[in-house]
């Protein structure tokens, strides 16, 4: 899903401008963890493939949407940032997805503690509160 996130953002930034895009990533991310969410806590206890495809769905919307984040460093710094500044905000914008990476898997390590998945939902409605 990175690669057609990829085409279709740089497709839209070629006729949109950068706010309209980010919004655009910004929904889908934000509809891709409330499906995951209530894919976890309402549909997996009543029809668990059902629930399962759901989540799957939900984390295609995430990842589409990634790629308008984390291929636009430069971009962001170039219209939001003067020449003197470009360069921190660049290096920091390539970093940060990456440090949001590694803190999602400690954050579940936290959370979920058991072979059954205890505590997934609450670590699924922290992903969503933080995505909100």
């Amino acid at each position: 899903t990175y690669i057609p996130g990829t085409w279709l953002f740089s497709k839209m930034l070629e006729k949109f401008d950068l706010r309209r895009v980010v919004l655009a990533a910004s929904t889908l991310a934000v509809l891709g963890v409330v499906l995951r969410f209530l894919a976890h806590a309402v549909l997996q206890p009543l029809a668990p493939r059902f629930g399962y495809a759901v989540l799957f769905v939900g984390q295609c919307l995430v990842c589409i949407g990634a790629p308008a984040y984390m291929q636009n460093p430069a971009l962001f710094g170039e219209i939001w940032f003067s020449q003197k500044e470009r360069d921190l905000i660049s290096s920091v914008a390539m970093l940060v997805p990456r440090v949001g990476q590694g803190f999602g898997p400690f954050l579940a390590t936290l959370c979920v503690r058991t072979e059954d998945a205890t505590g997934l939902s609450m670590f699924l409605g922290i992903q969503m509160a933080v995505s909100i």
